[in-house]
């Protein structure tokens, strides 16, 4: 069995604004890479089962329209207030208390701690993942308490001006 994990930085926000960090929206660009990188992402493999992401309101906008692109229902997106800015280890805390029925799962979240957890699974894989750029890693793992570098590889690495 294999876990399929899909680390998504938000998308593009606005800092055109007197909005605070967290309740910072997408902009247009934003906005238009989501659909895009839904579309690269399901012509590579397949879509993840359900979308965690952090609180903030540019993650939340990039899980919800990833879910209508990919087809999952939004029921299925959990929001966690301690993946905004969360450090690696919170990220993978997270992710290691995944249910066991969920075999392909999307974290969006934030940098640097989703180019840091990317690059704990794979040494110096990216230097950093650009706004709605993603890494999928696959794990030859039952349950997702498992996953580590010792077991997981690199599917693919795309970000929108690839």
């Amino acid at each position: 069995m294999t876990k399929l994990l899909f680390l998504l930085r938000h998308a593009k926000s606005d800092w055109n604004n007197d909005l605070g960090d967290h309740e910072r929206p997408l902009n247009e660009r934003g906005l238009r890479d989501v659909p895009l990188m839904a579309a690269r992402i399901a012509n590579q493999i397949q879509t993840p089962e359900t979308i965690i992401a952090s609180s903030a309101v540019r993650t939340q906008t990039t899980a919800r329209l990833m879910a209508t692109a990919f087809g999952i229902q939004q029921s299925a997106i959990q929001t966690f207030s301690d993946l905004y800015l969360a450090p690696p280890n919170t990220m993978l805390n997270k992710l290691q208390h995944t249910p066991l029925s969920i075999d392909s799962l999307m974290m969006v979240a934030h940098n640097p701690g989703t180019t840091e957890l990317a690059n704990f699974f794979h040494p110096r894989l990216i230097d950093n993942i650009p706004t709605c750029g993603v890494v999928c890693l696959q794990f030859d793992v039952d349950d997702w308490k498992n996953i580590s570098p010792a077991n997981g590889q690199v599917m693919f690495v795309d970000y929108p001006k690839k």
